[in-house]
């Protein structure tokens, strides 16, 4: 070959090289627990990589720019409204293509973990929390909740008729309503629901996708409470 043609033919290579998807990278490093973030939808734009236990209080030049989440391994991560991990949290554990409305290009800081939330330790208590989930079978997007947490209106937070699925931890109870305001249908919610398409709404179809504000409360909590 001559010298010409073997230059151009490692030119070539390099460039294929270069061409080839940022997230091929990660998923050749099988065992690895991390959570790529993208710039765009779909995966596409820069990717940023974080393994569990890393933090960043500040996003900087990439505050607002994260549009798509993909999970590899046992990982989940929550995305922060500003920076120092302030203002709004989503918790993500499944990867998503394209961020739901009000979380599009609005993180300024992050922190991945285990998705261990929720599994007892040995001699310890499960915290008192409530989380709420975009698909059935807690799958899609998540948004977790203290109790005396409350929610006027979903909408703000990008979450309004947008539920499917709801898990409780600890001595939680959650009390969703059909309309902003803590109006409208209510139901009591103790203890899982997978799937809240089998939960009917008193005769006027069933409780998925129809949630618009909620309350959680603890172990004391006044069921009654509108």
């Amino acid at each position: 070959m001559r010298p010409a043609s073997l230059v151009l033919s490692l030119c070539a290579l390099v460039a294929f090289a270069v061409s080839l998807p940022r997230d091929a990278d990660a998923q050749g490093r099988p065992g690895r627990d991390q959570v790529c973030v993208y710039e765009h939808a779909d995966y596409g734009g820069w990717e940023a990589c974080y393994g569990v236990g890393e933090a960043v209080r500040d996003l900087g030049n990439a505050r607002n720019q994260i549009s798509s989440v993909r999970i590899f391994g046992r990982a989940e991560i929550t995305l922060f409204e500003h920076p120092n991990f302030q203002g709004r949290q989503l918790v993500i554990d499944n990867s998503v293509t394209n961020l739901p409305r009000g979380w599009n290009d609005e993180t300024d800081s992050l922190r991945v973990d285990s998705p261990s939330f929720g599994e007892r330790r040995r001699g310890e208590r499960r915290e008192d929390r409530v989380c709420v989930y975009q698909h059935v079978g807690f799958r899609g997007n998540s948004r977790c909740f203290d109790a005396g947490d409350e929610v006027y209106d979903l909408r703000e937070i990008g979450w309004n008729d947008g539920i499917s699925s709801i898990r409780t931890f600890g001595g939680t109870r959650v009390a969703v309503f059909e309309d902003a305001g803590f109006q409208g249908q209510r139901l009591i919610v103790e203890q899982d629901i997978a799937d809240l398409t089998q939960v009917g709404a008193g005769g006027r179809g069933n409780w998925n996708d129809r949630i618009s504000s909620l309350r959680v409360g603890g172990d004391r909590w006044d069921r009654g409470r509108r």
